[in-house]
């Protein structure tokens, strides 16, 4: 998928499901450190967007390459999916490791 396509709907993610998200995270956190509130906003729509992509795709895994686009970097949305069992890691990630 392109990314002009996950960076509009992250930028049209609905507000309520964002913020449902991001109070789960912080209800079940043992402790919130360093992120403000509106990072944990960008990377729950982020997040909330890979679920639908996954489910609209019918996929069983996901990556991204991200760099100098709006989206936040997706390190704590794959974390969450794969603690889900998806299968999520970094496209560079995946490009070092053939690379070893």
């Amino acid at each position: 998928m392109k990314s002009e396509e996950v960076i509009r709907r992250w930028e049209c993610m609905d507000g309520e499901r964002v913020k449902s998200l991001v109070e789960k995270w912080v209800r079940e956190a043992e402790k919130v450190v360093e992120p403000e509130e509106k990072d944990l906003v960008n990377v729950a729509k982020l997040y909330l967007v890979m679920k639908d992509l996954l489910k609209e795709k019918n996929a069983q895994a996901l990556t991204m390459a991200y760099d100098d686009n709006p989206l936040p970097v997706p390190c704590f949305a794959y974390t969450n999916l794969r603690d889900e069992g998806m299968p999520a890691a970094c496209e560079a990630d995946i490009i070092r490791f053939y690379q070893w």
